[in-house]
């Protein structure tokens, strides 16, 4: 979904849903997805998410033109409290991933 979002209702469900699903793909040894992947995704930017994949030292608080991190984050929060994804919504990263997903460093064998 790439366009102009300010608010969490300019997210459907399935493009936010959509969009954890590359950011993981991109970062796949990650714990989850942060908001600012997913945001990237959102815009349209995949290449951040790459570039911190990358890069520990590029900061995760990228700003993404035309997206509102703050939609971002109250759309993760809905999804989190219908059970559509697991993360946190506090306001940090958020490591999301989709309901029933592990997390990388659980998904190792044992």
């Amino acid at each position: 979904m790439v366009g102009v979002i300010r608010r969490a209702r300019d997210i459907s469900d399935a493009d936010f849903l959509n969009a954890l699903a590359i950011a993981r793909g991109l970062r796949p040894n990650y714990e989850g997805a942060s908001r600012w992947d997913v945001a990237s995704v959102l815009g349209g930017y995949e290449d951040l998410v790459i570039a911190r994949s990358r890069d520990p030292l590029l900061a995760d608080k990228t700003i993404v033109p035309g997206v509102d991190n703050q939609a971002v984050l109250a759309k993760a929060r809905k999804l989190i409290r219908a059970g559509k994804i697991t993360g946190c919504g506090c306001g940090c990263a958020g490591f999301f991933t989709a309901a029933g997903e592990l997390p990388a460093y659980h998904a190792w064998p044992a």
